[in-house]
């Protein structure tokens, strides 16, 4: 069973400490002082789409679609991501096209 527990932030603070010593630097170094706390602070952004429910994003949607009978394509949408085995950023774009048949997304 996993456990999804949220450490507290020293101990995640420590974690990227051990980090650095183990890439062979001193966290206790002056330019490495803020370090952990900008790395926690980084992945909370970083990782804040977890918290976003796809749902929420895709009800907006309009319903006069008489105008649209043809494909519909969002091109060159932002994508950043990470590799879960790792923790590496994925960066790029996507493109996403549909047809639509009663309603037409609201996500551009």
């Amino acid at each position: 069973m996993t456990n999804n527990a949220v450490p507290p932030i020293d101990e995640a603070h420590e974690a990227i400490k051990t980090l650095i010593r183990y890439i062979g630097d001193n966290p206790d170094r002056e330019g490495l002082l803020e370090t952990p706390k900008r790395v926690i602070d980084s992945y909370k952004e970083l990782f804040s789409g977890y918290e976003i429910d796809p749902k929420d994003i895709l009800q907006k949607t309009f319903q006069e679609i008489d105008k649209y009978d043809e494909m519909i394509i969002l091109k060159d949408i932002r994508l950043e991501s990470y590799c879960e085995h790792h923790m590496i950023p994925i960066i790029g774009v996507a493109h996403v096209a549909y047809i639509p048949t009663n309603k037409v997304v609201g996500i551009s």
